[in-house]
């Protein structure tokens, strides 16, 4: 991801690891939340919210954020076209990119309902690995 806590990590390993190579890649930087960017959940008004999970697919996070529609669609791209062939990488996301990546790679291009986003926590400077499809 391009921002900054990512960029900053990713500079970091590239310091130590040479032969890694750092890509900004735009479409793996998280959503965009509008509004609600920087606030806590408890923050938004519930009304927001349940307006949001009612058409959870297209409706616009934070009334002029990203829907959950184009951030899938924005991530797709980057996973795609590394499932189609760039070997293996190192991503440095948020972890709303990695719930993304997990769907991707479970085969669901877009979560219908928000009970479909996957909800298993992830650690604040945790780590998970994907396995390319074999074809």
């Amino acid at each position: 991801s391009p921002l900054r806590r990512c960029a900053a990590l990713a500079g970091a390993i590239a310091a130590l690891r040479p032969d890694l190579a750092v890509q900004h890649d735009a479409r793996i930087a998280e959503m965009d939340f509008g509004a609600w960017e920087g606030q806590s959940w408890s923050a938004i008004a519930r009304a927001e919210l349940d307006a949001w999970t009612a058409d959870f697919a297209d409706t616009r996070a934070g009334a002029h954020g990203e829907s959950v529609r184009a951030f899938m669609a924005r991530v797709a791209g980057a996973y795609d076209e590394w499932q189609a062939g760039q070997g293996d990488a190192l991503w440095v996301a948020h972890a709303g990119v990695l719930r993304a990546v997990s769907l991707l790679h479970a085969g669901t291009r877009c979560p219908r309902d928000a009970t479909e986003w996957p909800s298993t926590p992830l650690p604040f400077g945790g780590w998970q690995v994907v396995e390319l499809r074999s074809t």
